[in-house]
């Protein structure tokens, strides 16, 4: 039997929303993934515990850990602020890191921020999930990050209240009086993982227990538009809360001067929730028309191929953080959707110089499909056909010339092109080089208090409105492509404790089978077995380590589960029918 809902994290729910955006066409798709989205800032009214950020007690919280930043980091001449976290937590880590360590270069002022991400800066472009059941690793390279530190306030983000990695980070914080940590997450505390972790003897639920005493920020969003997606709502709120934080604590140090500085935190967080990104929220449908388009692109993409059956691509080619939004956009698929890593990809200007990653160029070290650079894109040139889509993201005009060759080329090949644009002096012959393009408005127009935009808001404002259309994009062109059933992911792999949790739920879900019928289907899924007695007795991780780059695990799975197919029938039955719900329906 599945798991009741009441027990069932709010981060793994399904949300009544969206359970049939598996049916939609892109208009509907656009439509349901923006009402949903509305839950990040409001909750849901038919349930008390799903708040959204703009709640009181959010707020308050956020208000505190800022004021906390500036009398324990900013008057320490030898303190570090550190954000951690697995997949897209880590990522968004990443990108929060790399945007203030670029204000405070700008203003002349020390870098007080570092980031840490499992699995390293490969976790950038491909998902390290075994990297996130490791507690030891993550409590290993914190205590080196921070060995140097005299004060650190660390923030362990974790959508779920449930990654390993985290909570051996958060369990050593708790041990070391140096540490001041944070846990970020969406969430109840009694809804943490409780799978106790080897060596460590405690769970997750045990550690954010323990910090009763601590701070923990952990608004209740409601159910991801796609089931378990944390990229989507999880990622938007994550990217507001931390952003949010930090400009509150860097206006009340005096190191931006504004006339919020006078307000007092929570006054300044619930300016930034309200006044920044909620009224981007109310301003991104200006987009829809164009982001439609995009997703029907795209999903002609990933659906057809060429006379010659080859598969056709997405290639995000950008500049700026745009452009790490794109490579981000990119990376989350293939663990997400079952895509191939090559499917969908970004290229950066200036790659890794323009990253500023703590490793560097991963090409030289790990290989082209690490190979990032404008220069790597346009070896692709003579290979790009009529199935394939080329969206220019740009947010800096300092490579106009080359930019504009670049665009001139690719129009001139068979593929489809669209351009995503930052409102910004000189990007006009930018914009009239495209038939498709978006502009994301400037919103100084919009907004008070314009002051303070000068240096931050702007930019924070225009890159959530452009993290939404991309998330809208690839997920819409993977629904397109069958990838969905209901609002459940069902090509995911189960390549860590997590996801192989939540495939057992999606298969029990969808076949109504039992537990020992749905685990026995899923082991001869991942092993191609008919018989899965010889590998009963194997520990979870390793099925973990097997289905890595196996292909369509859940949907056989439920076939077989459901249907008490073979496993090679199952894998006909599906290469025949490509649409899950539709496979599922018409086999008698």
């Amino acid at each position: 039997m599945a798991t009741t809902p009441s027990l069932t994290p709010f981060t793994e729910r399904s949300n009544d929303i969206t359970k049939n955006i598996d049916i939609a066409n892109a208009e509907q798709i656009f439509d349901l993934i923006h009402t949903a989205n509305n839950e990040t800032f409001h909750g849901n009214s038919d349930d008390p515990i799903c708040n959204g950020i703009l709640n009181k007690i959010c707020i308050e919280q956020c208000a505190l850990v800022a004021e906390t930043i500036v009398k324990n980091i900013f008057t320490n001449p030898n303190g570090k602020i550190v954000l951690s976290g697995c997949g897209t937590s880590g990522r968004i880590g990443f990108m929060v890191t790399r945007a203030f360590n670029k204000i405070l270069n700008n203003l002349s002022l020390p870098k007080y921020y570092e980031y840490l991400l499992a699995g390293d800066d490969r976790s950038l472009f491909i998902s390290q999930e075994a990297k996130e059941d490791e507690w030891n690793v993550g409590s290993s390279e914190l205590a080196s990050l921070a060995k140097s530190y005299s004060r650190v306030i660390y923030f362990g983000i974790t959508c779920g209240l449930s990654a390993p990695y985290v909570a051996g980070q958060l369990d050593y914080c708790l041990h070391n009086d140096k540490f001041i940590p944070v846990l970020l997450g969406f969430n109840p505390v009694e809804l943490a993982r409780k799978h106790t972790l080897h060596g460590l003897g405690k769970c997750f639920y045990d550690i954010a227990v323990e910090m009763k005493n601590s701070h923990i920020i952990n608004p209740v969003l409601g159910a991801e538009p796609i089931t378990g997606s944390s990229r989507m709502k999880g990622g938007t709120a994550t990217k507001i809360i931390l952003e949010t934080i930090f400009i509150a604590a860097h206006l009340k140090a005096g190191h931006i001067p504004s006339n919020l500085s006078t307000k007092t935190y929570p006054e300044i967080v619930q300016y930034f929730f309200e006044n920044i990104y909620y009224k981007a929220y109310q301003q991104y449908p200006v987009y829809k028309n164009q982001t439609i388009s995009l997703i029907q692109s795209c999903g002609d993409s990933l659906i057809k191929k060429t006379p010659n059956k080859e598969d056709g691509h997405i290639y995000y080619v950008a500049n700026g953080t745009f452009g790490v939004l794109g490579l981000i956009d990119a990376s989350e698929c293939p663990p997400t959707f079952g895509t191939d890593y090559n499917t969908i990809r970004g290229f950066l200007y200036n790659a890794y110089d323009a990253l500023c990653n703590i490793e560097g160029d991963l090409e030289a070290k790990f290989g082209d499909l690490y190979a990032i650079s404008w220069n790597r894109f346009e070896l692709l040139f003579s290979s790009l056909n009529q199935c394939d889509t080329v969206i220019l993201l740009i947010s800096e005009s300092d490579n106009l010339e080359y930019t504009k060759r670049v665009i001139n080329e690719v129009k001139k090949l068979p593929c489809t092109m669209f351009g995503i644009i930052k409102e910004m002096s000189g990007n006009k012959p930018l914009i009239d080089l495209f038939d498709n393009c978006i502009e994301i408005l400037n919103p100084k127009n919009l907004l008070s208090s314009s002051e303070i935009l000068n240096v931050t808001g702007i930019d924070f404002y225009e890159e959530i409105i452009l993290k939404w259309i991309l998330n809208t994009i690839t997920t819409g062109a993977h629904i397109l492509q069958g990838k969905i059933l209901e609002n459940y992911m069902i090509d995911v792999q189960p390549t860590n404790f997590k996801l192989y949790n939540r495939l057992l739920e999606i298969v029990m879900r969808f076949s109504g089978a039992s537990v020992e019928k749905c685990t026995n289907a899923i082991i001869s899924a991942i092993y191609q077995d008919d018989d899965p007695t010889p590998y009963l007795s194997n520990d979870v991780t390793i099925h973990v380590s097997r289905a890595i780059g196996a292909k369509k695990v859940v949907a056989i799975a439920i076939l077989i589960a459901s249907r008490n197919l073979t496993v090679s029938i199952a894998n006909k039955y599906l290469e025949d029918n490509p649409v899950i719900r539709n496979a599922i329906s018409s086999y008698k």
